[in-house]
């Protein structure tokens, strides 16, 4: 640490008390989006010839677009589809889990351990380190299991692993993808929030300067006293 500058708590500073309160905000509403892909079946979207039903497939149940017919729940975990599909289906509660924890620890630290919630911090950001890299993984994962017999049946035979054939990618997979960068974007801001660096005078340099000021004074006077400074000895 640079000479002059001390270590400043986030909630000595109001703007970072406003940056951690929109950290946690958003957290949350990462935890929310989270939910919502987890449980709505709107991954991947095609039609049956030739009524041109629509079908739309998630992570362990597929509907119609009124959601009146659905098929699949996690009660039949084994049923799902793909094996891609059922690791996704891990990976993303795992996420869940974990930015719900991260939540919860923010919260006891800032009610019951507020002067070390440095700790807290560094646990959320290893904890929403993790929910991003569990979505990274699903995001990746989740087009390995456009190959199963279920998905050709409604997207075409030439579907396949990373080809989605006749359907399209629907707005679950790319709010996915969000929440897989936010989480990233979330782990790191909870590190700089930990400590912050300032400009202020330490209290071992005042004391250094206050006394190099009073010995200064003292010797001036004893110069003075004994007639050692300079004189003036110009005659008129």
């Amino acid at each position: 640490m640079a000479r002059g500058t001390v270590l400043k708590p986030w909630y000595q500073s109001k703007t970072l008390t406003i940056l951690v309160v929109l950290w946690a905000l958003f957290t949350a509403c990462l935890g929310i989006m989270i939910v919502v892909i987890f449980v709505q079946p709107h991954w991947i979207s095609g039609k049956i010839s030739p009524n041109d039903k629509s079908v739309n497939f998630g992570l362990y149940r597929n509907c119609s677009d009124n959601l009146n017919e659905c098929t699949g729940s996690l009660n039949e975990f084994a049923n799902i589809y793909s094996t891609a599909w059922q690791a996704c289906t891990v990976f993303v509660a795992l996420a869940f889990t974990s930015t719900f924890i991260s939540v919860a620890m923010m919260l006891l630290y800032w009610l019951c351990c507020f002067e070390s919630s440095r700790i807290g911090f560094r646990t959320s950001s290893g904890l929403q380190a993790s929910a991003g890299l569990c979505m990274l993984l699903t995001c990746l994962i989740h087009p390995v299991g456009w190959d199963s017999p279920e998905v050709q049946a409604v997207c075409g035979p030439q579907s396949g692993v990373y080809k989605i054939g006749d359907c399209k990618v629907n707005w679950a997979y790319w709010i996915a993808v969000i929440c897989m960068a936010d989480a990233f974007v979330l782990s790191y801001l909870s590190l700089m929030f930990i400590e912050r660096e300032i400009k202020t005078p330490s209290v071992t340099n005042r004391k250094r300067s206050n006394g190099t000021n009073a010995e200064d004074y003292s010797r001036n006077g004893r110069m003075a006293s004994h007639g050692y400074y300079n004189q003036d000895t110009t005659t008129l």
